[in-house]
């Protein structure tokens, strides 16, 4: 930076130069990372349900031998995916938007209704989060375990909800 753009940088008192907000860009930048993790669980758990889809499927079809545990994983794995990549999808800006009405409104009314939008969408992930949280709680202290043979304690497959809904939460308030 040349001397004078220093001089109007100090004068004027960017916001990167004080400690609480460079605390605020760091625990932003510590939420998009946390988001981008789970984009990248999300999409590996993606590929290991096709893997063993796949493997599912040559052991039906060519061995006659079917797996008792892969329908059920793959179910835990596609509802993980969904809540992981929540986060990351919202860091995106990639959720899905309907803007038949919307298009025809003007900025202004867009910017307020957008805001609104915003509003609802934390406290609709602040009940899921507490929800998710209780969820797993309970799941641990009364010991529930799924309905199918494979009895798979059911906290385990309600983690990566409760995770993926704060992910979400804390990228929606940055």
């Amino acid at each position: 930076m040349d001397e004078v753009t220093v001089k109007v940088s100090k004068s004027v008192g960017f916001p990167e130069q004080t400690p609480f907000c460079r605390m605020f860009v760091a625990l932003g930048r510590t939420i998009d990372y946390a988001s981008t993790i789970g984009g990248g669980l999300s999409a590996a758990l993606i590929l290991a349900t096709s893997f063993i889809v796949f493997y599912e499927i040559v052991m039906r079809a060519f061995f006659n031998s079917p797996t008792t545990w892969v329908l059920e994983y793959s179910i835990y794995m596609l509802i993980a995916t969904g809540f992981l990549g929540a986060g990351y999808l919202t860091k995106l800006g990639g959720h899905v938007c309907v803007d038949v009405i919307t298009s025809r409104l003007s900025d202004k009314t867009k910017a307020v209704l957008d805001f609104v939008t915003h509003l609802w969408s934390i406290g609709f992930t602040l009940i899921l989060v507490g929800s998710s949280i209780f969820m797993v709680r309970q799941s641990i202290v009364q010991h529930r375990l799924s309905s199918s043979i494979l009895e798979t304690p059911m906290f385990i497959t309600e983690i990566p909800v409760a995770v993926g809904a704060v992910l979400l939460l804390f990228q929606l308030i940055t």
